[in-house]
């Protein structure tokens, strides 16, 4: 469970000042008229060689690193947040850096679908399966909602790296719902504690996950990390969603497995999903969790509405290699209109 991809990444230094960081309603702007990613990544690379100069010890990065995260996100809401830029041992084959078109129409075709939505519907619940760093859902939903009004957008967002916040979220917020909040040694090491044990049995069979599980200590620190992390990276998503539409009510909540997703919805009563979404998610990463097959769950649930639809961005099936293509099939009034591809 612990064999969690690397969030964040040291590179090469670039000097940029505090001043040419964006704002709420530049990084809106830029993301709309697709400029925002380029300038995105500098600054990235700028914060994470000041993380690298700190010289600090793992088990005081984590602490640091948000701390000069928050310091960044004041004039740019979004550092946090970035996506798999690696095809490395088969994974993120269609990543945004091989192949940008994909992604970019991938994003622009899944927002023009939720915008339609959004109008024709009061209230709308996404599920977004995979949804890893969470830069895309943000290009996705930012484009979405600015053509919007009014409305109630409720977000869910299942990933395997959500495994950590969300069982101990499930113990201390209700329904695993995202709030601003700090997490610090003192205030969660009473939880931890207590969670230890039913982590453990979380585990897989992988030999470097069963050494982390009998080290007590190592296991504190790595759902330390987590928590800050993922709670940082969540809370910046909703943070800025919430002031840069306030027309619109925004609510976001944690989801570790699409079988945890589905149980919710039944104990906890949330809404079917109007909309089901997912990306890249046939690497080899995926393939390991069946990430796949977990994503139709999914779809399903949200084909039990009458008004729905379900996108995935996956590699072609006559080309893996070489081709992708956005696979989408969707409930008009009840009734099934069967899965149209388009090939990219």
């Amino acid at each position: 469970m612990f064999n969690l991809l690397c969030l964040f990444f040291i590179v090469p230094f670039y000097v940029i000042g505090m001043d040419e960081l964006p704002s709420i309603e530049t990084t809106k702007n830029q993301i709309m008229s697709n400029e925002y990613l380029k300038n995105h990544e500098i600054i990235r690379k700028k914060v994470f060689q000041e993380i690298d100069d700190l010289g600090l010890t793992k088990e005081e990065k984590y602490t640091e690193r948000i701390a000069l995260l928050e310091k960044y996100k004041k004039k740019h809401p979004l550092i946090a947040l970035s996506e798999c830029a690696s095809s490395q041992m088969g994974v993120c084959p269609l990543s945004r850096a091989i192949h940008p078109n994909y992604r970019d129409t991938y994003e622009n075709t899944v927002s023009q679908e939720l915008a339609r939505q959004l109008k024709n519907q009061k209230t709308i619940s996404i599920a977004s399966f995979g949804c890893g760093q969470l830069l895309s859902d943000a290009i996705i939903y930012t484009k979405a909602l600015e053509t919007t009004k009014s409305a109630e957008l409720i977000i869910h967002q299942i990933d395997h790296q959500l495994i950590i916040p969300q069982l101990y979220l499930n113990k201390t917020e209700e329904n695993r719902r995202v709030k601003r909040q700090t997490f610090s040694s003192e205030e969660t090491l009473s939880s931890i504690q207590k969670t230890l044990e039913s982590t453990k049995n979380e585990f897989s069979e992988n030999s470097e996950e069963k050494a982390l599980a009998s080290d007590s200590l190592a296991l504190k620190n790595t759902i330390l990390d987590e928590l800050h992390t993922q709670s940082f990276l969540h809370n910046s998503l909703l943070d800025y969603l919430q002031e840069a539409f306030p027309q619109t009510t925004i609510s976001m909540y944690v989801h570790g497995t699409a079988q945890d997703y589905l149980q919710d919805i039944e104990n906890k009563k949330f809404p079917k999903p109007n909309m089901a979404i997912a990306a890249d998610i046939d690497d080899g990463y995926g393939m390991e969790r069946n990430s796949v097959a977990d994503y139709y769950l999914v779809r399903s649930k949200a084909l039990e509405n009458d008004n729905s639809a379900a996108y995935i961005l996956a590699r072609s099936t006559e080309n893996p290699d070489t081709q992708a293509q956005i696979r989408c099939i969707k409930m008009e009034n009840g009734q099934r209109i069967e899965a149209s591809m388009k090939k990219l």
